[in-house]
């Protein structure tokens, strides 16, 4: 493995923040506890489908960054850049974070997870 491992823990923190404030905001939004749990598997899984609309290779950052909402979109799009960096021997390095593949970096997947993280919290502090 070529990559720094800071660089890749900071990958997975952003994955493992990012599936835990849409839990909390999608508990927050519900009373019932039945619901919260059906509607997040749904949205959590239904997430899919986001990458699907993707057309391959043509992913521009404009439409990854509200995409990395997500965190299985995130995960999607950020496991790509690791693949293919780690393909070039090159691995994900501070310093590679801007490289774009594919049409999007791993900056954009952090920036993406990272607002999505911001705006979940927002929406916690608004319907609690």
């Amino acid at each position: 493995m070529n990559s720094n491992y800071v660089a890749v823990f900071l990958v997975f923190l952003v994955l493992a923040l990012s599936t835990v404030s849409i839990s909390f905001m999608l508990s927050s939004v519900f009373d019932s506890t039945r619901n919260a749990a059906i509607v997040g598997t749904l949205v959590y899984f239904g997430s899919v489908f986001v990458v699907i609309l993707y057309p391959d290779n043509v992913q521009p950052s404009l439409l990854v960054i509200p995409g990395c909402f997500f965190p299985i979109v995130f995960i999607y799009f950020a496991s790509g850049v690791i693949s293919q960096l780690e393909i070039s021997t090159v691995g994900l390095q501070f310093s590679k974070l801007g490289v774009v593949i594919d049409g999007h970096s791993m900056l954009d997947c952090l920036a993406g997870g990272l607002l999505g993280i911001l705006i979940h919290l927002l929406l916690i502090i608004y319907f609690e």
